[in-house]
């Protein structure tokens, strides 16, 4: 269960955050479509990276007046394909959408509603995106690990103080919600414990199944984060977006959320290395994994 997915899935993938792709053409690739991405004066842009007229590769492209350029020939493509020069043929298109702070493209024709985090709907957030890194760890690892609240002590130094609740808020979402406490003693330890009362409340969901949301209340702040997977061979591209409440040092709050999701993340990587993960226990404490499995089972089927 879990294993016979394929490595694109009929969903939303995070392939840039919001503030990378601002009047400049972001390269993106989703399984076996390559593309280009930007945000012109007209809105978001995104193309199929061969051009119509002689093959060009618009991910070398450049942004003018609301298209992307062809780096070849000079011309310009708009969000809907059309070429300005007459006579050329339409740039595939790309279904594309910015939320949480990050743009999303869709492999598919008829893409559902783009990922959002939905624990504060009228809570206004100051998002700040961090650098895409590649982990050398399967994107089904990566994705496995993230519901599997066993290794949050071993690895994390989280203690979970209340037991995981599950729910589907959409055919697209499988959500886990539970509580642990900070008991390490590490730099990343030490600032959220300052930030939290007691315990950490999170709710973490899984949308179509390469983007995940995280939603964190510690009580004395609320953050909340976009994280994409994108599979490159036996390895993972990860991206993310990190939010913190509008208000005064919005924005250097936001930098210092961000170093600790990407320092949490990170913890990761090295004890994930060389697993070869086969999520098959009956102990209690793997009943989330066996979860995300059956559902990421069900968004296969789709």
């Amino acid at each position: 269960m879990g294993w016979s997915i394929p490595d694109t899935l009929d969903a939303w993938y995070l392939v840039a955050g919001a503030d990378e792709v601002r009047g400049r053409v972001r390269p993106f690739a989703v399984g076996g479509l390559q593309g280009a991405v930007a945000r012109t004066s007209e809105g978001l842009v995104a193309l199929d990276a061969v051009c119509p007229h002689m093959g060009a590769d618009l991910r070398l492209g450049t942004v003018d007046r609301g298209r992307i350029v062809c780096p070849l020939h000079g011309m310009g493509f708009a969000a809907d394909g059309r070429c300005d020069r007459r006579g050329v043929p339409s740039a595939r298109t790309v279904p594309v959408g910015e939320a949480c702070g990050a743009v999303f493209v869709h492999p598919g024709a008829a893409p559902g509603p783009l990922p959002s985090c939905e624990r504060w709907p009228d809570q206004a957030f100051v998002w700040s995106s961090a650098r895409a890194f590649r982990v050398p760890v399967p994107w089904r690892t990566v994705l496995v690990n993230a519901f599997d609240l066993h290794h949050l002590d071993a690895v994390h130094h989280r203690a979970l103080v209340s037991p995981p609740v599950f729910e589907n808020p959409a055919p697209d979402r499988l959500r886990m919600r539970y509580a642990t406490r900070v008991v390490g003693s590490g730099l990343s330890d030490r600032l959220t414990r300052l930030l939290a009362t007691d315990q950490v409340d999170l709710w973490l969901t899984s949308i179509g199944g390469p983007v995940m949301t995280v939603e964190v209340d510690l009580g004395r702040t609320r953050t909340a984060a976009v994280v994409g997977v994108v599979p490159d061979g036996e390895g993972t591209w990860l991206r993310l977006a990190v939010g913190v409440p509008q208000g005064f040092g919005g924005a250097l709050r936001a930098r210092i959320a961000r170093w600790l999701y990407v320092t949490f993340l990170r913890q990761d990587i090295p004890v994930l290395q060389g697993v070869e993960l086969e999520p098959h226990s009956d102990l209690p404490e793997d009943e989330p994994v066996q979860r995300l499995l059956a559902f990421l089972d069900e968004r296969a089927a789709v």
